[in-house]
């Protein structure tokens, strides 16, 4: 199978060199001649709790008249929409697309495509080099996909084939909503508040006075999308906490490097979802309003 990896972050990374195995032809794009010389130079090695070195082709985006079966879209969230207007070529007849993205502001976009298409949730702990092709994988965790459009039993019995191989813990689930709500939730309690905090997870739960604040950030957004599993989704959020305490969250890792934040994917669902819904939400929009860099005067 010929596949398109969009996006080579630390997820397009670690997930291009997952699917690089026999019998599948792999090219990662990237967005810059340097970025990938470098990549053609070094190849790609994962590194920490998963070891591996890839050589695998290149491709700047837009410069390619090659056509692939599966387009993996690993930008970040505010990226899918020139994805969407530029890379849609990529696409045999019949393709499959898959979308990897914090938040859930960007569905709404996917629904141009004609193809067959699912979207993921990487629950892995991964860093990349700033310099260097090289993926830090700092915690084991699963990649979940669910189904969104235009999707049969034939297509993801074909796609479960593509996916099984010894990198990548797949869990393949029925209802993408229920998924991505489930890794939302997390996401807005643990990013927003690390980045402007300036603290790894596990400080949210040591900390009473952050750990209470999440609490309520929780509060605010549980009622926003309108779900009562509130002990689950809780004690979920905590045990994320504790089991990535070293980490730095995706949110503040942008923010000390100084690139744009995935504050509408995240933090703005949940704040449109209360207006959607009737619910305010003070405290998230609050959040929204002090890493909102882009509107200060």
């Amino acid at each position: 199978m010929k596949i398109a990896v969009i996006g080579a972050g630390a997820v397009g990374l670690f997930l291009a060199s997952a699917l690089e195995k026999e019998g599948q032809d792999v090219t990662i794009f990237s967005k810059s001649i340097r970025q990938a010389e470098i990549m053609m130079e070094h190849g790609i090695s994962l590194v920490g709790k998963l070891k591996c070195k890839k050589q695998i082709a290149v491709q700047i985006s837009g410069d390619t008249g090659s056509r692939y079966d599966l387009i993996v879209v690993a930008v970040k969230s505010y990226h899918v929409e020139s994805v969407l207007a530029n890379d849609r070529f990529l696409a045999n007849e019949g393709a499959s697309w898959l979308f990897v993205q914090n938040g859930m502001e960007h569905l709404q976009k996917l629904k141009v495509l004609p193809d067959h298409v699912y979207v993921g949730v990487v629950e892995y702990g991964l860093f990349k080099n700033k310099d260097l092709p090289i993926v830090d994988v700092r915690g084991i965790g699963q990649l979940k996909i669910a189904p969104y459009a235009h999707v049969d039993d034939r297509v993801t019995a074909c796609m479960k084939t593509v996916f099984d191989n010894d990198l990548l813990q797949v869990a393949w689930e029925d209802h993408y909503q229920e998924m991505l709500e489930r890794k939302l939730i997390v996401n807005v309690c643990i990013n927003p508040l690390t980045a402007i905090l300036n603290v790894t997870n596990g400080a949210l739960i040591e900390v009473p006075g952050y750990k209470q604040a999440m609490k309520e950030i929780f509060t605010e957004a549980m009622a926003a999308i309108k779900r009562t599993d509130t002990k689950e989704r809780w004690e979920h959020v905590l045990k994320v906490c504790e089991q990535t305490k070293e980490n730095h969250s995706s949110m503040l890792v942008d923010a000390e490097q100084g690139r744009k934040l995935e504050l509408d994917a995240i933090v703005g669902y949940i704040i449109q979802q209360g207006k959607r819904n009737k619910v305010t939400t003070p405290k998230v929009c609050l959040l929204y309003n002090l890493l909102n860099k882009e509107h200060c005067s």
